[in-house]
């Protein structure tokens, strides 16, 4: 059972991170590669009307049988982040070695990291001036079956709690239709993405945020136990090194007005 984390830089201009039909053909090759099986089409989600130009860019999430993949890319910077949370074991070297083939980076300013999340995951020391952000990581069992509707419901009271900017409504679905043996949950933020997976035979369920901005990550441990109880182990490590020196130095061609950035936005009023 393993998380992996890659933060890809250095990628070159002329690869297409921001066209939707590359990165969804590119992570299904990935996933093939990788013998990951989907359970679900790619959702694709161009992001280019938020505060901070530079950070336009394309995010992408994959459900997978108890787990997910998401890819947040950001062309003008010349990187994309990439998460995994798998069911079966995945060897890191390997992970790597695909992604460095398919969507090219440079492996001297480029990290790649994983962990067991079957095993208790110890936290990273970091300055947080010095990262985007912490990867925080928590277990729990709850003693019973958790439906979609409140897991929908937490992971976007909880955008709202930490100070996220949601870029999609949270999403649910089971691993199958019939005898379901996995829940999932996932919701797209600016910042990366919230997640929970359920095993409903054994209860166990594996949350994550994974975030390229600071917050207040402490609290979050006391409102999963306010939500579900006791928590096993709960988890942070340093997602990502500032990287504003390993820009591309392309400019974004596309300029949008701010009644066409308000219409975008506006299905966000339903979650007030």
């Amino acid at each position: 059972m393993t998380h992996y984390m890659l933060d890809g830089y250095g990628v070159h201009a002329s690869l297409p991170l921001g066209q939707a039909d590359f990165v969804n053909e590119t992570l299904n090759r990935i996933l093939l590669e990788l013998h990951l099986t989907p359970i679900s089409p790619a959702f694709l989600l161009p992001y280019d009307y938020g505060l901070v130009p530079v950070d336009d860019g394309l995010s992408s999430f994959i459900f997978l049988q108890g787990g997910h993949v998401t890819i947040h890319t950001f062309p003008l910077r010349g990187v994309y982040f990439v998460d995994i949370f798998s069911q079966a074991n995945l060897e890191e070297a390997n992970v790597t070695h695909v992604f460095n083939t398919f969507l090219p980076f440079n492996p001297v300013i480029s990290r790649s990291f994983s962990v067991q999340r079957d095993k208790p995951v110890h936290s990273e020391q970091f300055n947080s001036s010095e990262v985007f952000g912490p990867h925080v990581l928590a277990r729990f069992n709850p003693q019973r079956n958790v439906s979609l509707e409140e897991a929908n419901r937490f992971l976007e009271g909880l955008i709202a709690d930490i100070g996220m900017t949601p870029i999609t409504r949270s999403f649910s679905l089971l691993d199958r239709y019939q005898n379901p043996t996995f829940l999932s949950s996932i919701v797209m933020i600016a910042e990366s993405h919230l997640s929970i997976h359920q095993n409903l035979q054994t209860h166990e369920v594996w949350f994550d945020i994974f975030s390229c901005k600071m917050f207040d990550y402490a609290s979050v441990s006391s409102l999963l136990e306010h939500a579900f109880g006791k928590v096993d182990y709960f988890s942070t490590i340093p997602r990502g090194q500032k990287h504003d020196e390993r820009s591309t130095h392309l400019t974004n061609s596309k300029k949008l007005d701010i009644k066409t950035k308000e219409a975008l936005n506006q299905w966000k009023n339903n979650l007030k």
